[in-house]
């Protein structure tokens, strides 16, 4: 499964560095990649987008772990909320202090139902 992960707040790099260092990173099957994406010359904004990708033997477990890792970067920004959407238009929504045992059950029906989620910090 491929997630893109965008935000406002941080950069790419910020993000990589950060998830990388959480203890026991590895033992999840996910691979952070930057993507370069077309855009138009007028923009002026970074065409680069950071991109997860999840083992699919174990995509349950790496989505926690992915987005538990996103959530303790919120913590540490005092940033409010996580924003997981759908190309079929389908949000989850959840603030980035929300007990971790609600959210691996919130995330297991993201994992059903969305199909290519993006994660919004």
């Amino acid at each position: 499964m491929e997630i893109t992960i965008t935000s406002q707040q941080f950069n790419n790099d910020k993000l990589i560095e950060e998830l990388e260092n959480m203890p026991n990173w590895g033992t999840h099957n996910i691979e952070l990649i930057l993507k370069k994406k077309e855009t138009s010359p007028r923009t002026g904004i970074d065409p680069t987008i950071l991109t997860a990708i999840l083992s699919s033997s174990a995509t349950s477990a790496a989505l926690v772990a992915l987005v538990s890792g996103l959530l303790n970067v919120l913590k540490q920004a005092k940033t409010q909320k996580i924003v997981i959407r759908d190309k079929d238009g389908i949000i989850v929504e959840f603030p980035a202090d929300y007990p971790i045992e609600k959210i691996k059950k919130m995330l297991d029906v993201v994992n059903d139902i969305m199909n290519s989620p993006q994660i919004e910090l």
